[in-house]
């Protein structure tokens, strides 16, 4: 009976050994990125990845979600399109079909929609699989003046 002990206790302690091993796949970076964003405000270049995009329904007007960050994960891209059905073409902050947000987790650096400017993104690809377009216009930052936003650009590719 105390052999049947001693062996229930190893097996136990293999288990939770094994149990505790690391998760690889997502510490070293072994996943591709999904897309990328870029953006210009002056002199000043942010780019990053982009993680998701997607959909959810607003009513009668759908909600398009493409979402990201920079590589050391410090900031944060969001922007939002409105549309019945999002295809090629441009969609404006000033008729409520845009807006843009970049952050940290404690502060808005910039910030884009209908009550601050003109802010346009246009989707120059889309289907099932994938997304792309630019982005430029004026967005508020993390001090409230109005700056300009230049060289927008996505690029999103469903993993499969």
């Amino acid at each position: 009976m105390k052999l049947f002990g001693i062996i229930l206790s190893l097996i136990s302690v293999a288990f939770l050994f094994n149990a505790c091993e690391k998760e690889y796949s997502f510490e070293q970076g072994s996943q591709p990125p999904a897309g990328n964003w870029a953006f210009s405000n002056g002199s000043s270049k942010y780019s990053g990845n982009i993680d998701s995009v997607y959909e959810t329904n607003l009513g009668e007007t759908k909600e398009l979600f493409i979402v990201g960050k920079t590589s050391n994960g410090a900031q944060f891209f969001k922007m939002n399109l409105f549309a019945d059905t999002f295809k090629i073409g441009s969609y404006n902050a000033s008729s409520f079909q845009s807006s843009f947000t970049y952050n940290t987790t404690t502060k808005t650096i910039y910030s884009a929609g209908q009550l601050i400017g003109e802010f346009v993104v246009n989707i120059t690809a889309i289907d099932d699989t994938h997304i792309e377009g630019n982005f430029s216009g004026t967005a508020k930052d993390s001090s409230a003046n109005l700056v300009q936003l230049t060289d927008g650009s996505f690029l999103y590719q469903r993993k499969r």
